[in-house]
C-alpha cells in the first residue's frame, strides 16, 4: 500500500508537472504572441512615420525644385529684360552717334565753307593789292 501511495504521489507529481508545464507554455506562448503584437505595432507606427517623413521630404523636395524653377524661369525672364534693355541701349547709342557724325559732316562743311570764304577773300584782296600797286605804278 505505501507503494501504491508513493506511486499515486509521483503519479499525481508527474501530472502536477505536466500541467505546470503547459500551464508555463501556454503563458510563455501568450507571452510571445503579445511580443510579437507589440513588435507588429512599433512596425506599424515605424512604417507609418516612414511614410509621414518621406512625404514631407517630397513635400519639401517638391518646394525646393519648384523654386529652383521658378528662379531659373525669374532669371531667364530677368536676363530677357536686360537684353532688351542692353538692345535699346545699343540702339540709342547708335542713333546718337549717327547723329553725331551727321553734326560734325555738317560742322566740318561749315568749317570748309568758311576757309574757302576766307582764302577767297584773301586771294580777291591780294588781286585787289596787285591791281592797286600795278595802278600806282601806272600813275607813278
Amino acid at each position: 500500500l505505501a507503494f501504491r501511495g508513493e506511486e499515486c504521489v509521483r503519479g499525481r507529481d508527474a501530472i502536477e508537472h505536466i500541467k505546470a508545464n503547459e500551464k508555463m507554455d501556454a503563458h510563455l506562448s501568450f507571452e510571445l504572441k503579445r511580443a510579437g503584437a507589440k513588435d507588429v505595432e512599433a512596425y506599424k507606427h515605424q512604417i507609418a512615420q516612414e511614410r509621414r517623413d518621406s512625404l514631407a521630404f517630397r513635400g519639401e523636395e517638391f518646394v525646393r525644385s519648384r523654386n529652383a524653377f521658378e528662379k531659373i524661369i525669374g532669371d531667364e525672364s530677368f536676363n530677357e529684360h536686360l537684353s532688351l534693355e542692353l538692345k535699346r541701349a545699343g540702339e540709342k547709342d547708335v542713333e546718337a552717334y549717327k547723329e553725331q557724325m551727321a553734326q560734325e559732316r555738317r560742322d566740318s562743311l561749315a568749317f570748309r565753307g568758311e576757309e574757302f570764304v576766307r582764302g577767297r577773300t584773301a586771294i580777291e584782296q591780294i588781286e585787289v593789292d596787285e591791281r592797286m600797286d600795278e595802278h600806282l605804278s601806272i600813275e607813278l
